[in-house]
């Protein structure tokens, strides 16, 4: 959403789902909840021309490919070592949160409060790859990631990779290998 190559976008992510099968996991976002729920007038405001104009230029009907956002998205997804949502989380167990929070959630950022199993969001736009969490004492810490090299893969805490793309920012990826991570990005 946002950008003028949505359904390049939306191809190439499909592709690889169609390849990879189960390995691929697309997280759904707010943008796919507007789509997904036919509100027309929040989408409007956030993307939805853009989305509509890329995927004529390519031939396409958006509106007709909901029902592989339907199929093809989850609200969170969850591994021995680490869980990713869209947004925020409160609960440790995504399953226990309500989708709200997951999809839209920025205050679990701004307090620092959630120091569970490792999850990584999007959605609140920081400079840098940056995890929040709490220390043994109770005390806020922020790490912030460079580009490039591996480190090795914490334990709890939030770790966002929204880098604002949209607003001039950077795309941010995290490569997860081996108990590390690494994050590379569109200017690494």
């Amino acid at each position: 959403d946002r950008g003028p190559d949505s359904y390049p976008v939306f191809s190439m992510v499909r592709d690889l789902k169609k390849e990879m099968k189960e390995r691929c996991t697309v997280i759904r976002g707010n943008h796919d909840d507007f789509f997904l729920s036919g509100d027309e007038e929040t989408w409007g405001f956030n993307g939805r021309s853009e989305t509509i104009r890329s995927f004529l230029e390519h031939g396409k009907n958006a509106r007709r490919h909901r029902g592989w956002f339907a199929l093809n998205t989850q609200l969170f997804y969850r591994d021995d070592e680490i869980q990713a949502v869209h947004a925020g989380l409160y609960a440790e167990d995504p399953a226990e949160n309500e989708d709200s929070v997951l999809l839209w959630d920025r205050d679990a950022l701004e307090s620092g409060g959630y120091s569970h199993r490792l999850t990584m969001v999007g959605h609140t736009p920081v400079k840098f790859p940056l995890r929040s969490y709490r220390n043994e004492n109770n005390e806020r810490r922020l790490e912030a990631y460079e580009y490039g090299p591996a480190y090795k893969l914490p334990d709890r805490g939030r770790l966002d990779i929204d880098t604002g793309c949209v607003y001039g920012g950077r795309l941010t990826a995290a490569i997860l290998e081996c108990g590390t991570i690494r994050f590379v990005s569109n200017r690494s």
